[in-house]
């Protein structure tokens, strides 16, 4: 029995066949390809200095895009990372730190817009009430 459960415990912790050790990750170096950018995104407004700064996946979505002939979600991928970049405006501004700052910054637009939204059903109410009341009024005057 305890020879059993021996066997058990070192098949599941043995690399080879187990599943609780952690498997070998692929380093970013062994995926990526050339990190060149691809000529189609210099047509869209892509720079060299922009391309650097932008991720892996970010080149790695682009690349995709540009090569199976998706040019429109290359240009709307492109707007966005455009739009985050914008943030990074200062010296040593991480893309991450970037991307927290552009989705603090939509975060606060919806938050506005749902709030004008709100106001503006608010006033519409009220004047609706309002024309009603005194509609009211005005058939209590007339009878």
């Amino acid at each position: 029995m305890i020879a059993r459960f021996l066997i058990a415990t070192a098949y599941l912790l043995c690399p080879a066949h187990g599943f609780l050790l952690p498997r070998p990750i692929h380093t970013l170096s062994a995926l990526a390809v050339a990190d060149e950018m691809p000529e189609q995104l210099a047509i869209l407004g892509c720079d060299a200095a922009l391309w650097d700064f932008l991720p892996w996946g970010a080149h790695r979505d682009l690349r995709r895009f540009v090569s199976t002939g998706k040019e429109d979600l290359a240009r709307r991928r492109f707007a966005t990372l455009r739009e985050i970049v914008q943030f990074a405006d200062g010296p040593g501004v991480t893309w991450d730190q970037a991307v927290v700052a552009w989705e603090t910054n939509n975060a606060e637009k919806l938050a506005v817009a749902k709030a004008q939204a709100k106001a503006d059903m608010m006033a519409r109410a009220k004047a609706k009430r309002e024309a009603e009341e005194a509609e009211k009024k005005a058939q209590q005057h007339t009878s």
